[in-house]
């Protein structure tokens, strides 16, 4: 045909064959096509091969199931290709097995049953279709939206560089070189002003019902909130009014507790003017004897102590000022810290002290009347009720100890106990144990009768402070009771009724810092010493709560978590509690020895804890691994031991502090069985055989 050029090689040729997308194939390209793309050129789908082969040419059935008339179906439009495409398609099972031949009926021109494979050469050419579907259709101009020049083919895409509509095959064609988009989206483009107002006026109406729902949101939000700081307002009034009740209250118990506090002051006060009046007249009396003694010229009298007459006249004279001055103090309400009284009690021992202890530097003739007349002089004056060292009575050698007393039960009661660690006693025989678990205090009175719990502590200003795993208890000369509060890291000394003196310690390694401060004690002097558990060291401070000095950390001898530590005699004395020893050292912190002979004693200890002085010559150590109390001579030979492992009065589950009363009974904290036992010397004392 003239003017119809093959859609491969664009060239023109005698015989072309037209494919429903209306492209025009001439034989020699079919034929290439065929053999290479092994596809049909309409719908890209594989093929499947034939066993019928006519001349090498196509023999392919299209597998695409739009498309079951074969390759080379030609074109038609309109109804005409719905006739065509509708007739339903024949399937016939093949003699062979598995395949499958497809008989897609009859033509709608010729009414004649079509071939069972379609192939090239019985396509319809080109000039043997005689009439147009236009013709077919009764149409005389080409339907809206069609192809000018490729029948059937709707003009979806415009070329912007043309300005016209064409179709795909335009666009891959004639146009492939040039802008065009789908006519939708030029349509789109071309909106008239009209239309894009009518389309912002549209947007403007969605978006102002959008934000007129957020404005009623935020109205209600507001709404929401102005209510609740309604109610705020109201609750922090009624806290405050509640608040100032509470600080009115605190104030009337605060000022109770002050003329409380100034009426013990003043009874004190005068209480101490009596004593130190009682003990001017003494003074007077020994005063007396002295000159009497040196009337007699007596040489011994004068060459033993003539200084200590002069200072004790000297003393005389400091106290009687010292009482006049007191005669204002007892109507005074100023610092409570400040004690003359005491002061001058302190000075007036002391130098008693120096005067025995002048007699005691002299030769033992005892059966100088002077002497002994001086002696009791002394002894009258500063009250002293010991007893003379070559009167002590030593213990046995082998003492024992029964148990007396056994108070509490594991629980969170009151007199319940979980995990009793420290234990103390005040100067009137009452009980402090620490609760460990419990977090509290409990205090008892000597027969083991509980009287109060203390779970907290208050402060200078009235607040309150709950205790935190206290441990360590001490008793220091004031009748303060002196804790250790493992959980805090810190050392708190409060008196008996919970009110805070001091406190002192943070946690950390450095100096004054602690971790895990376990053992308190308080020695004579009025040092507090502390075994900083997990530092590995003993802290002594001064009774203000300053810094000393601190030792066993350093040096070959160190120690491994230690618990508790005491001095006695110039000697520290530690439980060296992961090293299963109790090492000594002396009063500047040099290691001496260790305690105890685990030879001779056949059992070595096992993780040793609380520590005791016991009538001043003795040293009682908690054996805790080992069940039992171990007594031992400040020279180290093993004395005795109180207990065994058990639950039975008088037996022990981990015995962990120890404490030895006025009146030597030994009080011993039972940990793991969670109660206390109290135990007393049951043989008469007598001297070593």
């Amino acid at each position: 045909m003239e003017g119809v050029k093959c859609f491969t090689c664009h060239r023109e040729a005698k015989s072309m064959k037209v494919f429903v997308s209306s492209r025009f194939v001439c034989e020699d390209c079919l034929t290439v096509l065929s053999k290479d793309r092994r596809c049909c050129l309409d719908y890209e789908s594989s093929l499947k091969p034939s066993s019928n082969n006519a001349e090498g040419v196509i023999t392919e059935l299209c597998q695409d199931t739009n498309n079951l008339s074969g390759v080379a179906r030609p074109f038609f439009e309109g109804d005409v290709k719905d006739r065509l495409l509708n007739v339903p398609v024949q399937m016939k099972e093949s003699k062979r097995a598995g395949e499958r031949r497809y008989y897609p009926g009859k033509c709608f021109a010729s009414d004649s049953n079509l071939p069972r494979l379609v192939y090239a050469e019985n396509s319809i050419p080109i000039d043997s279709i005689k009439m147009s579907v236009h013709e077919l259709n009764g149409q005389t101009t080409k339907p809206n939206g069609q192809c000018e020049k490729h029948d059937m083919e709707e003009t979806k895409f415009y070329c912007q560089t043309c300005e016209i509509r064409i179709c795909r095959d335009c666009a891959i064609l004639d146009h492939r070189d040039h802008d065009f988009v789908y006519y939708k989206e030029h349509l789109e483009a071309e909106e008239t002003p009209q239309e894009r107002l009518k389309k912002l006026l549209d947007y403007a109406e969605q978006k102002q019902v959008v934000l007129n729902e957020k404005l009623q949101n935020l109205d209600s939000r507001l709404e929401r909130k102005s209510k609740a700081i309604e109610e705020a307002r109201i609750e922090i009034k009624s806290k405050t009014l509640k608040m100032k009740e509470l600080i009115s209250e605190q104030e009337d118990i605060l000022m109770s507790c002050l003329e409380g506090h100034l009426l013990n002051v003043t009874r004190n006060v005068k209480s101490q003017k009596s004593a130190l009046e009682s003990a001017l007249d003494d003074v007077n009396y020994g005063l007396e004897i002295a000159q009497e003694m040196i009337k007699k010229n007596s040489p011994r009298s004068t060459r033993k102590f003539p200084n200590g007459l002069t200072n004790l006249k000297q003393r005389t004279s400091e106290v009687k000022t010292t009482v006049v001055q007191m005669n204002g103090v007892a109507t005074e309400t100023g610092d409570h810290g400040n004690h003359p009284e005491k002061e001058a009690v302190s000075q007036f021992e002391s130098e008693a002290d120096f005067c025995d202890d002048k007699l005691e530097e002299e030769d033992d003739d005892d059966d100088d009347d002077d002497v002994l007349s001086m002696r009791e002089s002394v002894k009258s004056l500063r009250g002293d009720s010991r007893i003379d060292d070559n009167l002590k009575v030593p213990l046995p050698k082998n003492p024992t100890f029964d148990v007396s007393l056994v108070f509490g039960v594991e629980g969170s009661g009151n007199g319940q106990f979980r995990e009793p660690v420290g234990i103390t006693v005040s100067s009137d025989g009452t009980i402090f144990v620490a609760d460990y678990d419990n977090d509290r205090l409990q205090v008892f009175d000597k027969k083991g009768q509980f009287l109060r719990n203390m779970t907290h502590v208050i402060t200078g200003t009235g607040r309150t402070v709950n205790f935190l795993c206290p441990t360590g208890l001490a008793t220091d000369k004031s009748g303060n009771i002196v804790v250790a509060e493992r959980g805090r890291h810190r050392i708190t000394v409060i008196s008996p009724e919970g009110h805070v003196q001091r406190k002192f310690g943070k946690l950390g390694k450095a100096r004054g810092q602690f971790r895990d401060p376990h053992g308190v004690s308080v020695d004579k002097r009025g040092r507090i010493i502390v075994a900083d558990t997990t530092n590995n060291r003993i802290q002594v401070f001064d009774q203000k709560g300053d810094l000393i000095f601190t030792f066993g950390h350093k040096g070959e001898h160190v120690l491994d978590y230690p618990n508790y530590a005491i001095f006695h005699k110039g000697l520290f004395i530690v439980s060296d509690t992961d090293n299963d020893s109790v090492k000594i050292f002396d009063k500047e912190g040099q290691f001496l020895r260790t305690l105890g002979n685990a030879e001779k004693e056949g059992e070595p200890f096992g993780a040793p804890s609380g520590l005791a002085v016991y009538k001043d010559d003795y040293i009682l150590v908690c054996d805790f691994n080992n069940d039992c109390v171990k007594m031992f001579s400040l020279d180290g030979e093993f004395v005795t031991k109180i207990g065994r492992e058990g639950t039975s009065p008088g037996e022990f589950s981990g015995p962990e502090a120890v404490v030895v009363t006025s009146d030597d009974k030994i009080i011993v904290t039972d940990k793991n069985n969670s109660r206390v036992q109290m135990f007393e010397l049951k043989m008469d004392l007598k001297s070593p055989g």
